[in-house]
């Protein structure tokens, strides 16, 4: 979960100041809503850490910086799969879906055997940790599993906590590329790197749904913000 506060990532990945500054007031329990305001959605926000934990969750405020922060983590696979050597489909398109839903997983991974199919979620912290995670987990395997089966494939969820809740399908996929990079003998390195970059993301992203929804908030309340210059 604190990975990215020990981590210096390269230039791609690296949170800019006010990124690192917001991750870490989430970390710290430390709410950037100063004093009680009301959501979009008609929630009252307190001035705590409650805010911060209903503002990663809330569809009224987050929508595309949710998104965002799913692509950084995907991107830090990405990274991971490429580094490894490791042939990837980003977004494949021929599974077919009992329903014609236009579904598609994140990666399918052209490993030896049968290829494996990958979808990413990142879920806001619940009070029973590890819940949330292991709900949206299998809510992914009821969407893709018999569309990957049908093609004799395998598929892994990976289910992250924006807390920073990873479960065992992270460390499987770890598994998976260091058994399958071409230069064997850097496979743990890149499976290292790997999750401090997911980590990294993880916190950036965090950082992006607080700060907007608290910058949007900013335009329909007088209130008492911890704007950038104040932090």
């Amino acid at each position: 979960a604190n990975l990215w506060m020990k981590y210096s990532p390269l230039a791609f990945a690296k949170a800019t100041p006010i990124e690192f500054i917001d991750a870490l007031r989430f970390r710290c329990r430390i709410p950037l809503i100063r004093e009680p305001v009301p959501c979009f959605c008609g929630t009252a926000l307190p001035a705590t850490h409650a805010s911060s934990i209903h503002l990663l969750s809330c569809s009224s405020v987050t929508g595309i910086t949710k998104v965002h922060r799913h692509n950084l983590v995907c991107g830090s696979l990405a990274r991971a799969f490429a580094s490894a050597g490791i042939p990837t489909i980003s977004e494949p398109a021929f599974y077919n879906y009992a329903d014609d839903r236009r579904c598609r997983p994140d990666f399918t991974l052209l490993v030896s055997g049968a290829p494996i199919a990958i979808d990413v979620t990142v879920v806001a912290p619940a009070p029973e940790p590890g819940k949330a995670a292991h709900d949206a987990a299998e809510a992914k395997k009821q969407k893709h599993s018999d569309a990957v089966k049908a093609l004799g494939q395998n598929f892994l969820p990976i289910a992250l906590g924006a807390g920073g809740h990873c479960d065992a399908a992270l460390d499987r996929l770890g598994a998976i590329i260091a058994e399958n990079a071409v230069a064997h003998h850097l496979g743990p390195d890149i499976v290292r790197e790997m999750k401090h970059e997911v980590s990294t993301a993880i916190a950036r992203g965090n950082a992006c749904i607080l700060r907007t929804a608290v910058e949007r908030l900013r335009h329909v309340a007088s209130l008492g913000f911890a704007g950038s210059s104040s932090l």
